[in-house]
């Protein structure tokens, strides 16, 4: 499945960037690595003036989660695009995360949202 797609109307663009599946460092999930240039992409679209994250997450890793926020808002910082987030059946944990890299969510009524939930980590002591 393709996580970027373009849509064109007249000068508008508008970049669709996927957000499916859980959020860990594996090489086939969701990551700064394997996100890195579909976010890219996303922004640096010719007459991007949205991108809209479609997202379907139950989470996963927090730093994981939290490289590509950043990158997601810095990119919508520096390009001055309107980022907007759609949740399919689920944006839990870190996919909620997700989702407040837009300015606006929208969400079915039926949605998974939120679950936010602690990890504590220690050191065995």
């Amino acid at each position: 499945m393709k996580v970027f797609n373009v849509l064109k109307k007249n000068k508008n663009t508008v970049s669709v960037l996927r957000l499916n599946g859980t959020i860990t460092a594996s090489p086939k999930s969701l990551n700064i690595v394997t996100m890195a240039k579909p976010i890219e992409q996303a922004f640096r679209q010719k007459g991007a003036r949205e991108v809209v994250l479609d997202i379907n997450c139950p989470g996963g890793s927090p730093v994981q989660t939290s490289l590509i926020y950043k990158r997601i808002r810095l990119l919508a910082e520096e390009k001055k695009i309107k980022v907007s987030s759609f949740t399919q059946d689920v944006a839990a944990s870190g996919g909620y995360w997700l989702a407040c890299a837009g300015d606006k969510i929208y969400v079915d009524k039926n949605s998974i949202i939120g679950s936010i939930g602690v990890i504590s980590g220690g050191f065995g002591f």
